[in-house]
């Protein structure tokens, strides 16, 4: 059901990328009508409105868990993690006693923040900031009993 970036190359490989997508896109849409039946269920009553506030936290943690504004890369478990953030972010600012209005503030800066470092890290900007990075890594291998150490044993 996978089809890639490149449909071109998935069609190349034998699969029909226009039934693929009519599939994935009806999957989606049951699964978000199910979605939509728990949610009416949990509160034993429908509201035209019921999800309408659920937008900003779902990209916020979709955008925090990695995945490109421009498309194409993700993870389920990125994703995750970004409702995680999300999550604890929204109990955190609740607990402190703060309204909700500042809730969306707080989630909307994180959420703008998350996708300027996406930004960043596609156009390449990021790059040599990670490749100064590297200097403070722990080398992959340690040096073995042939090769010479930083240590002399001359005791």
């Amino acid at each position: 059901m996978f089809i890639g970036d490149n449909p071109n190359v998935a069609r190349v490989m034998g699969i029909n990328v226009e039934m693929t997508k009519i599939k994935l896109f009806t999957l989606m849409g049951v699964i978000a009508a199910f979605a939509g039946v728990l949610l009416t269920t949990e509160i034993n009553v429908f509201y035209p409105t019921q999800g309408q506030g659920y937008m900003l936290p779902v990209m916020a943690a979709v955008f925090i868990g990695g995945t490109l504004i421009s498309g194409g890369q993700g993870s389920i478990v990125g994703t995750f993690f970004g409702a995680y953030v999300i999550g604890s972010l929204q109990a955190g600012v609740v607990a402190t006693g703060i309204t909700s209005y500042w809730v969306q503030s707080v989630m909307g800066l994180i959420m703008a923040i998350a996708v300027s470092i996406n930004v960043m890290i596609g156009e390449g900007r990021l790059a040599g900031v990670s490749a100064r990075l590297r200097h403070w890594v722990v080398p992959d291998r340690l040096p073995t009993t042939g090769e010479p150490s930083a240590r002399s044993d001359a005791s």
